[in-house]
Parts: structure tokens; C-alpha cells; sequence
């Protein structure tokens, strides 16, 4: 079943930044001439079916190194954004087999994508005013989010 072939009924729980960290310093002056900036994204998706809830952790991360290379690796900004879903009927989305779970792709976009969001609009509005502003989180790599998932016991 597809999460696209019919309504997925769902509550936001939880949208939060577990973490952040910016560290811009003050000799830096972003300029595309000067410096090579780097951006990552990683995921975690954890799934608990007694309470309905899914749970996407995106870690962004964005490093700069100045082009001739006299500052070496620049960690500037750093963001651990949390968003908890409360799905109705999570089991439908699941196929288990023994100890395997597996859910439906288009159903793990669908909220990876609203996931993203979420991040995106925290990183606005940590880094509004500074040099940063107008980076974004980039998109996760969809065929490696399907590999992050975990069953846990609980998702607060």
C-alpha cells in the first residue's frame, strides 16, 4: 500500500532543533571567490508502533575552507532537527516479516519531505542575519533513507 494511493490521517507531535551550533567567525566574509563551502545532510528515522509515532532527525551540517587554504576547515553552522509524527494506523504502512520491518517507500518520502521542511525552516530562522542566511538544508539522499530506519520503544 502507498501512502500516495489514499489519505494518511497524522498529528505533528513534535518539531523541534535538538541542537545547534553556529560558529562564524569574525575574519570571515563570505565570497564565493574566497571560500568553498560544503553542506551534509543525514537521517535517522525511528518508528515506534505502540504510540503511532515516526520520528525523522535530519543532521545538517556546513563546513567552509577558505580557497587558499589558510584557515583549514571551518565548522560554521550545525543543526539537529527533530519532527514527531503521530500516524493513524502506522501498522497499515509496515510490512513485517519476523523481525523486519519495512515500510513503504512513497510513505517514508512523503514525511521525509515535511521533515525537510521543518528543518529548513529552522535553519531560517537560526541564522536570519548573518552571513549563512541563505543557505539551505539540502535534500536527503532518498535511496539512503530507506537504510536509517530503527524500531525503538518509545519516541517522545
Amino acid at each position: 500500500m502507498s501512502a500516495l494511493d489514499e489519505t494518511v490521517e497524522y498529528k505533528i507531535i513534535k518539531i523541534e532543533p535538538s541542537s545547534y551550533s553556529i560558529n562564524i567567525p569574525e575574519e570571515f566574509h563570505y565570497s564565493k571567490d574566497e571560500y568553498k563551502l560544503k553542506s551534509s545532510v543525514s537521517l535517522e528515522i525511528k518508528l515506534d508502533l505502540e504510540s503511532n509515532r515516526l520520528s525523522y532527525v535530519l543532521n545538517f551540517k556546513l563546513t567552509g575552507t577558505k580557497r587558499d587554504d589558510t584557515l583549514g576547515v571551518l565548522g560554521l553552522f550545525e543543526l539537529k532537527a527533530l519532527s514527531v509524527f503521530e500516524i493513524e494506523n502506522l501498522a497499515a504502512h509496515i510490512k513485517i516479516t519476523g523481525d523486519e520491518k519495512d515500510l513503504d517507500k512513497d510513505f517514508v518520502y512523503y514525511f521525509l519531505d515535511i521533515a525537510t521542511s521543518h528543518a529548513r525552516g529552522m535553519q531560517s530562522t537560526i541564522l536570519k542575519g548573518t552571513q549563512l542566511a541563505s543557505f539551505l538544508v539540502p535534500s536527503v539522499n532518498r535511496a539512503n533513507a530507506i537504510l536509517n530506519i530503527s524500531a525503538t520503544d518509545s519516541i517522545k
